[in-house]
């Protein structure tokens, strides 16, 4: 998604047009990274392919 958004970004300031649709994928970039950073120090261990940083919660009956 965040892709799709750098180009959408970058096809709207080579048209000449609002820049705000890069500085929206910019912000999302960095959230998603910072996200990524989270993840890795959350975990006690490596793992490959964490889908996202809060798990769900597992309830015992």
């Amino acid at each position: 998604m965040t892709n799709d958004l750098v180009l959408g970004g970058a096809v709207a300031m080579l048209l000449d047009w609002s820049i705000w649709p890069l500085r929206i994928a910019a912000v999302t970039g960095t959230i998603t990274n910072m996200e990524a950073v989270a993840i890795t120090f959350v975990l006690p261990t490596w793992r490959a392919d964490v889908a996202e940083c809060v798990a769900p919660s597992h309830q015992k009956s």
